[in-house]
């Protein structure tokens, strides 16, 4: 682009926007309310010694419809068929909103709209840092809106039509000649467009321009199976045929790509090219309003209070008026009262007199004197404050914001939920401030996938951040990503919270009134709440209810009632069967020490040999048993009915052979006892201790 054309530009927008930027500018200073602002210069000179007082109540009533946003800041969302790419590009979008604190760049360009119906907000594109040929998005707010001057026939609320926007601002000359040349300055005879401009003395104007570059291309549409080829639904211009059953249809389409122009003075510096459909400027509107001269115009707040605001500030200023001049209220009284402390009584206004004395008897004509008395000499202000809250009430009624739907309450015994019923009906009356920034957001998520995807077209390493706010390093690569396939959403904002809210209180109720109904009803109250592990609290809550009250994805995974009973019928036999198992191990420790501490004959010792080796395949056996058992419980409760009664029979096996085990070991120690004197004599393998002490004293005595 060369600087004609770059001029042209500027002049058409200054002749268009010019005066009206003037007045956002004048907007933006009585809103705000400082150094008399409120007050036409005449008037002030006018007025000389009296009183100039504001009483601004523009401020309050704007931050009504700012602060909400405040307290729950609006996100970009996406949505799409792949959810896992869904979740790396919300994770990346996160990232970037949270790191240049866009909800800043958002509240500050609603709040502009609200003052003077257009505020502005961009997302720049730079590189990491000095060492990197990387690049970061950066969400910036325009805290200049009267500076920005953009394509005089954009319609649509959120820009996306916009063919240019340019803003500028002025620096010293001395530095721009200094870091640019001489040339900045251009010829004495040459007009620029910064003329039309109020530029300080010694400055020369910069500006940065971004406007939309349009071609014309063959775009060759795809169907549905070339769609999932090549992950577009279109090509332009394709430099290798495409096979027919993969096109749908060709036509001739206009291709937009953003470039950014940078002026100094007379001089283009630099010129850079962001291979995005849209510019990625966009604003913020207040209330559309048609011109005399048929110009269409963004108005806020400023424009529909200025006359009321500028009344209240009279009727201040002449309350503050009545009661500095109202005279200080005099003494009446007759002069036999005071003629012998008149001294006391001439100082009664400007001294603080512990006793003020008069004479109450008039003696020349027999009769009482009345004390003296004040004067009732009240400012009368009164009709001036019943002024004031007339004026605040048609205020309110302008906007539909009232006092009362501020926070204060209407009536006395005013619930809490009228209350906050009565502040959210209020928001009805500004929702085209909220809705229109929402429509603002939405776009900036288009124009942020756009840039995303014209970036990353190769393996980059970068983080992202998730629902929770960690942050997890990712491989970005979103090379031929069509953006047309992704739905951009609005996360969050205070109607929606208003609506989480509202239902919450809805489920409570219910909940209260019947109490039956708070098991069921306590899933769909999580879902209402910000809360971290939300997920993870659902799915324990949807365990606890019957399957007939369970989501289908959550009953289909749920175990079956019946294999349940049967599996805890078979962990009560399982216990059993670990009783038993101990409680023989038991026995035949005693027992096998018993025989170690015995010297005794041969067949002591083979009897010995025998039930160790018995014991100790009794005792894998029954190990076997049980670590089968345990594999059972193991299982999520999917196993079939089936399978359990296979593993219960197995289980009641096991407890059989254990119970013939036991007999032949009460078979083989009955044995025992039977012998003659001189052998071992067990009774019962459970009172081995005592058998054995009896033993031992029976033996030492034979010897």
């Amino acid at each position: 682009m060369n600087i004609e054309t770059f001029e042209e530009r500027l002049k058409e927008s200054l002749d268009y926007y010019q005066d009206l930027n003037q007045e956002r500018f004048d907007e933006c200073r009585f809103y705000d309310g400082h150094k008399q602002a409120q007050w036409d210069d005449d008037v002030v000179k006018g007025r000389r010694n009296r009183p100039v007082m504001t009483q601004n109540m523009l401020p309050n009533i704007g931050n009504h419809i700012v602060n909400p946003f405040r307290q729950h800041p609006l996100g970009i969302g996406f949505e799409g068929e792949d959810n896992e790419l869904i979740e790396l590009i919300q994770g990346l979008s996160r990232q970037i909103e949270h790191e240049s604190c866009a909800s800043e760049a958002y509240e500050t360009a609603l709040l502009f709209a609200v003052k003077c119906g257009l505020g502005w907000f961009k997302i720049d594109m730079d590189y990491v840092d000095d060492e990197s040929f990387d690049k970061k998005f950066e969400f910036s707010p325009i805290l200049k809106p009267h500076n920005v001057f953009p394509d005089p026939y954009f319609k649509k609320i959120d820009g996306s039509d916009l063919r240019w926007v340019t803003f500028y601002d002025a620096i010293p000359e001395d530095y721009a000649v200094e870091k640019y040349g001489e040339d900045v300055k251009g010829n004495a005879s040459m007009e620029s467009p910064f003329n039309q401009l109020n530029l300080p003395d010694k400055s020369i104007g910069t500006a940065v321009q971004y406007y939309i570059e349009e071609k014309e291309v063959e775009r060759v549409f795809l169907t549905r199976e070339g769609q999932e080829l090549n992950g577009k639904s279109y090509i332009d211009d394709p430099k290798e045929p495409i096979l027919e059953q993969f096109v749908k249809g060709t036509r001739k389409v206009g291709s937009r790509t953003c470039k950014v122009c940078k002026v100094i003075g007379k001089k283009i510096v630099e010129e850079t090219e962001i291979n995005i459909p849209y510019i990625p400027v966009i604003p913020v509107c207040g209330e559309l309003v048609y011109r005399e001269d048929h110009r269409l115009d963004r108005k806020g707040l400023t424009y529909l209070l200025q006359d009321s605001q500028r009344m209240l500030n009279y009727y201040v200023s002449n309350e503050a008026e009545l009661t500095a001049l109202a005279p200080k209220m005099p003494f009446i009284g007759s002069k036999k009262a005071v003629g012998n402390y008149v001294e006391k009584w001439a100082t009664a206004n400007t001294k603080s007199h512990s006793i003020l004395l008069f004479d109450d008897w008039d003696a020349e004509n027999q009769r009482v004197i009345n004390p003296p008395f004040r004067a009732d000499n009240t400012a009368q202000t009164q009709s001036v404050i019943a002024s004031q809250q007339n004026v605040k009430e048609t205020m309110g009624r302008i906007t539909g914001v009232l006092d009362t739907m501020m926070g204060g309450m209407a009536f006395a015994g005013e619930t809490a939920k009228g209350q906050q019923d009565r502040v959210h009906r209020g928001e009805i009356s500004t929702a085209h401030f909220a809705d229109n920034l929402k429509k603002s957001v939405n776009h900036a998520g288009r124009v942020l996938l756009e840039m995303m995807i014209s970036e990353y077209t190769e393996p980059t390493e970068t983080v992202k951040r998730t629902e929770e706010g960690q942050i997890e390093p990712v491989t970005v690569n979103l090379s031929g990503l069509d953006a047309s396939n992704f739905q951009v959403t609005v996360e969050a904002g205070p109607a929606y919270a208003s609506l989480r809210e509202e239902t919450r209180e809805t489920l409570n109720s219910i909940s209260q009134l019947n109490p039956q109904t708070a098991q069921a009803l306590a899933p769909e109250m999580v879902k209402t709440m910000n809360m971290p592990n939300k997920d993870e609290v659902l799915r324990i809550l949807y365990a606890m209810l019957p399957p007939e009250l369970r989501p289908q994805e959550q009953s289909k995974d749920a175990p079956d009632p019946e294999a349940m009973q049967a599996l805890q019928t078979a962990q009560g036999t399982i216990a059993e069967l670990n009783a038993a198992n101990e409680q023989m191990a038991g026995d035949i420790e005693r027992l096998m020490t018993y025989i170690a501490s015995m010297e005794a004959e041969n067949e002591t010792e083979i009897l010995k040999t025998a039930m160790q080796e018995q014991g100790e395949n009794d005792r894998a056996e029954l190990k076997a048993q049980t670590d089968i058992a345990k594999e059972i419980i193991k299982k999520d409760g999917q196993v079939e009915k089936e399978e359990l009664k296979i593993e219960g029979d197995m289980l009641k096996q096991a407890q059989a052979q254990v119970k013939e085990i036991t007999e032949e070991v009460q078979e083989e120690l009955s044995e025992v006892n039977a012998r003659p004197e001189g052998f071992l004599s067990v009774e019962q393998p459970s009172s081995m201790g005592a058998d054995i002490e009896g033993e031992s004293d029976t033996n030492q005595s034979g010897e």
